[in-house]
């Protein structure tokens, strides 16, 4: 059976910060990462060592990046005065990660998410960089397979 490895470059964090499906990418990602969780009960006793699942779901979509010059870098995409602007006014939006166009198979994951930290890093002779963190509103996000 052959394999097919994803390439880490291929997955891309995509808004629509009107709320549809109209999507932007993040721009100059150095790396992002989608985090889903339930929570656990611990149901340990004296009769028996046990978890069960609990009924809260948290999920996260955090990247890192490049800060682009808005004068010379892509103005159609987000970039961080953008995350800024949707972090400073507390809005929801929706968000997509996955490939741009995924292949049959491929899952892609979508979802309502706001930002809730947006740091921006400038060190001595470095190339200034950026992190984001976005929160599922309604988590965990849905995942859909391309067919």
């Amino acid at each position: 059976m052959a394999q097919n490895e994803v390439n880490g470059r291929d997955l891309l964090v995509f808004i629509d910060p009107a709320g549809g499906t109209s999507w932007k990418s993040v721009i100059c990602l150095t790396s992002n990462t989608i985090s889903n969780s339930l929570t656990e009960l611990d149901a340990t006793s004296k009769c028996s060592n046990k978890w069960v699942p609990g009924a809260k779901f948290e999920a996260t979509i955090t990247g890192e990046g490049f800060l682009v010059d808005q004068d010379t870098g892509i103005a159609t995409d987000l970039g961080y005065p953008e995350l800024y602007d949707l972090f400073d006014s507390k809005v929801t939006f929706n968000v997509k990660f996955g490939k741009a166009s995924a292949n049959t198979g491929e899952a892609i994951y979508t979802g309502s998410a706001f930002i809730t930290k947006l740091d921006l890093v400038a060190k001595d002779d470095a190339l200034t960089t950026f992190s984001i963190t976005i929160r599922s509103a309604t988590p965990p996000f849905i995942q859909t397979l391309t067919y």
